[in-house]
């Protein structure tokens, strides 16, 4: 389907360069949490946005490159509907 996204959900300590790639490089909106590891008990900052699967790639790539000690998870996204995609 060509209306395919991906979802990201990145834990990350550089949540901050993150952020900034998403909107200033990608012109993505981002929704950014604070939240504490189970595992680890520290305080983490948890980054979701939605992209097209080049952004995805791309997005990842730079995590990479920035933060090799991050978490992401990306799904598919069969339907997204809001400012920036289709209207609801």
């Amino acid at each position: 389907s060509l209306n395919v996204r991906k979802k990201v959900t990145i834990v990350s300590q550089r949540a901050q360069d993150i952020e900034r790639y998403i909107m200033e490089t990608l012109h993505r909106g981002a929704t950014v949490f604070e939240a504490h590891g189970a595992f680890s008990g520290e305080k983490e900052q948890v980054i979701t946005t939605v992209l097209s699967r080049r952004q995805a790639v791309l997005l990842r790539n730079f995590i990479r490159r920035t933060d090799p000690h991050a978490f992401i998870t990306i799904v598919n996204s069969s339907e997204t509907v809001g400012k920036g995609f289709r209207a609801i």
